[in-house]
């Protein structure tokens, strides 16, 4: 009888855990920056304001109307056409707390470029800013033009 009763109580232990588990990790977002990212396209794919929402999830201290930014997205994405994947541009980092992701998403008529900014403030990686602009072309034109480095700049791009 004890060994009936020890087994039933354990597997009642083991579902409240499992069950525990399961409802805490669906209420959050993935921990890492980049594991955020795949999220975010993973749902961009089918639904833009979803997306942008769950980005904000990470980080209850942002005061940003996603519904707002949503829309705009969305309005962008209804011009552009299907998206087609993504590519990372850029990744810069400040310290071991912030970082920069810049990804060019492919769409039919043309890309989006969206730039997440990522910051840890204790031990859990949070969404701090996230943009996305249409003038990719320009940017990487701009990128591509020699400059007069004067020596105040030159630190500047060195610190």
């Amino acid at each position: 009888m004890n060994k009936k009763l020890f087994l039933l109580i354990s597997l009642l232990c083991l579902t409240a855990v499992f069950f525990i588990t399961c409802s805490a990790e669906s209420g959050t977002s993935p921990h890492s920056p980049e594991e955020q990212v795949e999220q975010f396209f993973k749902t961009y794919r089918e639904d833009t304001d979803r997306a942008v929402t769950q980005l904000f999830r990470s980080n209850k201290n942002v005061d940003v109307n996603t519904s707002d930014l949503a829309a705009k997205l969305k309005d962008v994405v209804g011009k552009i056409g299907y998206f087609n994947g993504y590519d990372l541009i850029v990744k810069r980092k400040a310290g071991d707390s912030m970082i920069l992701y810049s990804y060019l998403a492919k769409h039919d008529a043309q890309p989006l470029r969206f730039t997440f900014v990522f910051y840890k403030p204790k031990d859990t990686w949070q969404i701090y800013n996230f943009e996305f602009g249409t003038e990719v072309d320009k940017e990487l034109k701009r990128a591509a033009e020699i400059y007069l480095l004067d020596e105040t700049y030159v630190e500047e791009l060195n610190n």
